[in-house]
């Protein structure tokens, strides 16, 4: 009598949760390591307590590309849509509230001058917000992005902060959809060739949307006539191009590549 093989139960919620959690580790070890010692410029158990939910959200995306993929087969794409709707919910409200509020008190806790760098409190979206529009209503005669300067920074510059962070959680919904495409590709391809495409393709993923989000910071900080909104969105072009273009692939007859027709994947 031989035994069915063993199937995970939550496939692309416990290995979301491994990546992410490794990934963190990751970041906060290095901190650790490249700066080991206390002191001005060495790390302190406040500062990874404040790296902890920023990192959190910006590797949400990688993990969440390798949930969908270990999950491709055990769940419809409708169930990839919802948890990927699921990633982006959670996202948003760490980057534009939790990372803000550990980022605030960590300033507090080391001193810096928070009552000047952020005047209004954390940067929420609601601050965001006030400080944009106190910019449109006294807009600064020369802009500056010194920290000791808030108030002289130009309102796109705080449009792009708000949609910036909207559109980071956009791209965890993206990623989700791209995990579970790409692994749909890749079905037909032996275990190593297999992970070395869904390797490629989500490293390449976070790479260029990353590229793509310094670039338009840059954008915006250039003149304070570029669009905020532009800038903060303009980053989410790689996954859907990627999408796009994996979408017709995958339409394509590349048996080779392709999942069993009984997956339902389209």
């Amino acid at each position: 009598m031989t035994s069915k093989p063993r199937v995970r139960r939550f496939p692309f919620l416990g290995t979301t949760a491994l990546w992410l959690v490794g990934l963190v580790a990751i970041g906060l070890l290095f901190r650790v390591i490249s700066a080991p010692s206390f002191g001005e410029n060495g790390w302190s158990v406040a500062e990874l307590a404040y790296l902890v939910p920023a990192w959190t959200g910006l590797f949400l995306p990688a993990a969440v590309f390798a949930g969908a993929g270990a999950a491709y087969g055990t769940i419809s794409p409708r169930g990839v849509v919802f948890r990927g709707v699921a990633a982006a919910i959670v996202s948003y409200l760490i980057l534009a509230y939790v990372d803000p509020v550990a980022e605030y008190r960590w300033g507090v806790v080391t001193g810096r001058n928070v009552s000047v760098e952020i005047p209004l409190g954390p940067l929420t979206p609601g601050t965001l917000a006030a400080m944009r529009d106190s910019a449109q209503a006294n807009p600064p005669p020369h802009p500056s992005f010194r920290k000791a300067e808030p108030f002289q920074r130009p309102a796109n510059w705080w449009t792009y902060q708000i949609h910036s962070i909207m559109a980071l959680g956009a791209f965890a919904f993206l990623a989700a959809l791209l995990g579970y495409r790409v692994a749909h590709l890749t079905w037909g391809l032996s275990p190593p060739k297999r992970r070395n495409a869904r390797w490629a393709v989500g490293l390449l993923s976070m790479v260029l949307f990353f590229v793509a989000a310094a670039l338009s910071g840059d954008w915006v900080r250039a003149s304070p006539e570029n669009s905020g909104v532009l800038g903060g969105w303009g980053p989410t072009g790689v996954p859907l191009l990627e999408l796009l273009v994996l979408t017709a692939v995958a339409r394509r007859k590349f048996p080779f590549l392709h999942a069993p027709a009984r997956s339902g994947v389209i």
